[in-house]
């Protein structure tokens, strides 16, 4: 949408819409009041409404069952050897010989 088509959109004013409850009208032909609190919403208060009393009390949450594990099996060719020269294989790391200046 371009500038001028926005400064349009912006620019048309629309009226509120004003609406009236429609009355009821009786067996005799007369119009019905609303009796009460004047049409506004409430909570149904009869008896068919409310809430039961719980008669028993639900059971105690259980704790659940532990994850069944598949057992660690060693492979099927066995363990492997380890070489007793082991340590030869890596590099040990000397520390740096620079400093680190703090800034």
């Amino acid at each position: 949408m371009g500038s001028r088509e926005m400064e349009e959109l912006v620019s048309v004013s629309i009226a509120p819409v004003r609406t009236k409850a429609a009355k009821e009208v009786g067996e005799d032909g007369n119009r019905v009041e609303e009796e009460g609190d004047g049409g506004e919403f409430s909570t149904p208060k009869s008896e068919e409404h409310r809430i039961r009393p719980i008669l028993v009390c639900p059971p105690a949450p259980r704790k659940p069952r532990p994850v069944k594990r598949k057992p660690v099996s060693p492979p099927a060719g066995g363990f492997f050897l380890v070489p007793h020269d082991l340590g030869s294989v890596f590099v040990r790391h000397y520390p740096s010989s620079k400093k680190i200046k703090a800034v």
